[in-house]
């Protein structure tokens, strides 16, 4: 999530739909007091520098404590440095505005009312049958082949939202949370279709008044399996993404 003060926008971080990269592409260019939450120790590791309202969250006496906390803890994960100013800066989101780096338009509009009436308000939309599959290759990516639920397997927990392969986590992250509101509204001002990125982007950039170095980064990139999204469905998994997300199959026009 971006909350830009100085370019009057919030962006809303769905996951698996390249909101890591375009954080990284806009960090550069964010004002001092300008909010954002996630992808920091990704921007540190490539040599990009937080603004100031982020060293200021990191270095908040709670950070400070919380970091003192978690060394006495297995710091698996965190990538040294760069993954605490990642950690306390989302620390810091939690406790003041209560959101997280994927918290939806509702949890924004709470936080930030009257930004989020005011700011151009946009987000990644993303096929979600094409979603459905490149999340499945990303949560379970660092699982033996042995462990790995089947695709179906995955997608019947998220459909039946059971605690099974975390599929009530994963179905409170579905993209309409990001793109409605609770009172079925549409929540955004704009949207960047996934499967035209670069094109999207570059439109959505000068749109905001950003300056042409605010090229569209790289981030999380993962390999999958290389064949088509179709052909890991049959009949029945279809049909459950179809009905878990035809409020947006519906708006944004997606096609199987």
């Amino acid at each position: 999530m971006i909350i830009s003060h100085r370019h009057r926008f919030i962006f809303l971080h769905a996951p698996k739909m390249a909101g890591s990269a375009i954080k990284l592409s806009l960090l550069p260019y964010l004002g001092r007091d300008d909010l954002i939450l996630g992808a920091l120790d990704d921007a540190i590791m490539q040599g990009l520098r937080p603004n100031r309202a982020t060293i200021r969250h990191v270095l908040h006496p709670h950070s400070v404590a919380w970091f003192r906390q978690a060394l006495s803890l297995p710091f698996t994960g965190k990538k040294g440095l760069a993954g605490f100013v990642n950690w306390a800066n989302g620390r810091h989101f939690r406790e003041v505005y209560g959101l997280v780096t994927h918290s939806g338009a509702q949890e924004c509009q709470r936080a930030f009312p009257r930004e989020f009436s005011e700011y151009e308000r946009i987000a990644v939309t993303r096929n979600p049958w094409d979603y459905f599959v490149s999340a499945y290759f990303w949560r379970y990516r660092r699982l033996p082949a042995a462990e790995k639920p089947t695709f179906e397997q995955f997608v019947d927990a998220v459909y039946c939202n059971r605690s099974e392969f975390r599929g009530a986590d994963f179905r409170r992250k579905l993209g309409a949370r990001f793109y409605f509101m609770d009172d079925g509204s549409l929540a955004l001002t704009d949207f960047i279709r996934f499967d035209d990125l670069a094109d999207e982007w570059d439109r959505v950039r000068r749109k905001l008044g950003l300056p042409e170095q605010a090229g569209l980064a790289r981030a999380k990139t993962h390999t999958r399996e290389g064949r088509p999204y179709r052909d890991q469905y049959n009949t029945r998994t279809r049909d459950m993404v179809a009905e878990l997300c035809a409020r947006e199959i519906s708006h944004f026009h997606h096609e199987f």
